[in-house]
């Protein structure tokens, strides 16, 4: 019993914000954890961002071992996320771990949303459940990928629009 009441003084039950939180976050880091974060597109940024940190600028290696300019199709942005993440000692696991949590955190904000507008909890549970929990979300969220990131941001967009129309 004193093992349970010393849980619920370090963890609140009741905090349905951070109970979602962790239902969506702890499947996503899992699944990180125990798989390869590389594919082939993987490698491609990882060159650009390791030219980055070379003074190659936005570029990548080629054939012959030269830094080769990127000129259009790619959104740099993403190749200085993973110099930065670098930089400041992540690992590949630990990067796609810290999107993974942005990933959530953005979740959490659009459900905060919904749920200032009115939006009843069992429909924002049911709605939790399925776009925290999606298989392609979870499935590309394991890869050093722009793909997550451009997940964030149209999250993020689809919130902000929401709360213009409702304004």
């Amino acid at each position: 019993m004193s093992i349970v009441k010393n849980l619920s003084t370090f963890y609140n039950f009741n905090n349905k914000w951070l109970n979602i939180f962790l239902l969506i976050a702890i499947p996503r880091i899992i699944y990180t954890l125990f798989t390869n974060n590389i594919t082939e597109d993987s490698n491609f940024y990882l060159d650009v961002a390791e030219n980055i940190k070379n003074g190659c600028r936005f570029s990548y290696t080629n054939s012959l071992g030269d830094c080769e300019p990127v000129i259009g199709g790619y959104f740099p942005g993403y190749p200085y996320f993973l110099y930065a993440a670098k930089l400041i000692g992540f690992t590949n696991k630990i990067t796609t771990i810290f999107v993974s949590i942005l990933t959530t955190i953005s979740i959490i904000y659009l459900l905060k949303t919904l749920s200032n507008i009115g939006v009843k909890e069992k429909k924002l549970f049911i709605f939790a459940l399925l776009i925290g929990l999606s298989p392609i979300s979870i499935g590309y969220s394991r890869f050093i990928l722009i793909d997550p990131i451009l997940n964030i941001f149209s999250i993020l967009l689809l919130t902000e629009f929401i709360k213009l129309k409702n304004k």
